[in-house]
């Protein structure tokens, strides 16, 4: 048995009018991709079924900040600010059975009261039912906003120094004019 705030949600949520029906004639895949998800210690989530129905673990609760709880709503509806540029991903994913990690997407967030866009490195693996089909998709995150940022200053930083070179040239060609 599941342990976690996650698993609990689970299990207590009312699936009758979802498309997945009652927990115990859910796909033996998507049980076996959540019993994978759940406890794992990074986070990740599955996207489940043609409107893509969220899970998640409990590692991804604090990522998601205002956002949780997300559970068994469509991406659609829960990030439509995102929608436009990751359904072309999902539907590839969905329709070619390749994987496909996006690197360093902007995500807006609030976390703790405070409104910030995070960035992160997410990889979209499709999940394979009995048949052979493709149910869902398994993603996992990697925040990135500390490289992001780090990297943007270093290149404010290099820019600074390139200009102010490009200065001191043409000051002392000026000079020896």
């Amino acid at each position: 048995d599941m342990r976690g705030e996650m698993a609990a949600r689970i299990r207590r949520h009312d699936w009758s009018n979802s498309s997945l029906g009652p927990l115990p004639e859910w796909p033996a895949a998507l049980q076996t991709a959540l019993s994978i998800c759940l406890p794992a210690g990074f986070p990740m989530g599955i996207l489940w079924g043609k409107h893509h129905l969220q899970f998640y673990n409990d590692a991804s609760i604090p990522l998601l900040g205002t956002r949780h709880p997300l559970l068994g709503r469509p991406v659609r509806e829960s990030w439509p600010e995102l929608w436009e540029g990751l359904e072309p991903t999902l539907q590839q994913v969905m329709a070619d059975g390749e994987s496909v990690t996006l690197r360093n997407q902007p995500v807006p967030l609030v976390r703790e009261g405070v409104e910030e866009e995070a960035y992160f490195t997410v990889s979209c693996a499709p999940l394979y039912t009995g048949a052979g089909d493709i149910g869902g998709i398994s993603v996992t995150a990697l925040e990135t906003t500390g490289q992001v940022v780090t990297e943007r200053r270093v290149q404010a930083r290099v820019e600074a120094y390139d200009a102010a070179q490009k200065r001191a040239e043409a000051a002392l060609r000026e000079s020896q004019e």
